[in-house]
């Protein structure tokens, strides 16, 4: 699932901004201004495309108590909006609600995630991050069913294989061989300096690389050039270690990191979001392996 950090506030060119609207179309507030006043919405059009926004009507101006139009109809909207951005594949469609605050439809944050996720989401629909999360219902009771946690305590085996710490070795040009990537993060974060860091496994990796703490390379954290690196070792790990590549791309659901803490029914979650650029990288492995296969390349 694509997602988005912060308010919005201008487009990419093959970007469609997609907002709640009211009956009259009378784009005065919030998400629904922005649209009018930036993204070309037309006042007086309810709903639908127009210009670089999408509007779907979610408040009845003619009623004083709200929520005012039906869930029922709103989910109709929205399923028209996959269908839309469905047959416009080079577009993306980036969905103005957070998984905070109050909307002025009277829904909550998590009945509108609700509705959004009521059916199957387009691959180019964006969601703000928090937004997904309520989408996703991440926890573990969920881990496996909406989504898969790549965590060491990951209800699914994929999740767990596709962590730093699994035990997945690999050889890497320049670097030599390694047990895990976490022994090659701390190896390579600590200025490759710590031969040791080749043979430990993944928990070992992580405990003794907690004791270099000075000697660290991102104290002002990652560049782009440190997380292409990484990025390098995930793809190493993948090609070379062909049973966990090939589960990842005979999975479909969408990959997420966090951590968990107390009962699972009712327990703590703490998003990782510093490290979605290696999700993402992950992600956009199995999209293009998934695209090499289908054209029939073994």
């Amino acid at each position: 699932m694509k997602t988005y950090t912060g308010e919005i506030e201008s487009l990419k060119d093959n970007q469609i901004f997609v907002f709640g609207s009211n009956t009259r179309g009378a784009h005065g507030k919030g998400a629904a201004l922005f649209a009018r006043q930036h993204c070309g919405a037309v006042y007086g059009q309810a709903r639908g495309l127009q210009g670089r926004a999408y509007a779907i009507v979610t408040k009845d101006l003619t009623k004083d108590k709200h929520p005012s139009v039906d869930a029922q109809e709103i989910k109709k909207q929205i399923q028209e909006l996959y269908r839309f951005a469905s047959s416009n594949p080079e577009q993306e469609f980036v969905v103005a609600y957070s998984g905070t605050g109050k909307n002025l439809n009277g829904y909550s944050c998590q009945e509108m995630a609700d509705m959004f996720s009521a059916f199957e989401i387009p691959k180019n629909v964006v969601f703000e991050q928090s937004f997904a999360d309520l989408i996703l219902k991440y926890g573990p009771l969920t881990d496996g069913k909406t989504h898969i946690n790549i965590y060491t305590k990951g209800k699914t085996k994929l999740g767990r294989n596709l962590t730093n710490l699994s035990r997945h070795g690999f050889e890497m040009n320049e670097y030599g061989r390694f047990e895990c990537v976490e022994g090659f993060w701390y190896y390579y974060l600590t200025g490759c300096q710590h031969e040791d860091f080749h043979g430990y496994d993944g928990f070992t990796a992580k405990k003794e690389g907690q004791k270099y703490r000075d000697d660290r390379i991102d104290k002002e954290g990652l560049t782009e050039d440190n997380k292409e690196v990484i990025r390098e070792v995930i793809r190493c790990k993948l090609r070379q270690n062909r049973d966990v590549l090939e589960e990842l791309i005979s999975s479909e659901l969408p990959l997420a990191h966090y951590y968990y803490y107390g009962d699972e029914s009712n327990c703590k979650i703490v998003r990782l979001h510093q490290y979605d650029w290696m999700i993402e990288e992950i992600e956009r492995i199995r999209e293009v392996c998934k695209a090499y296969y289908k054209k029939g390349n073994k």
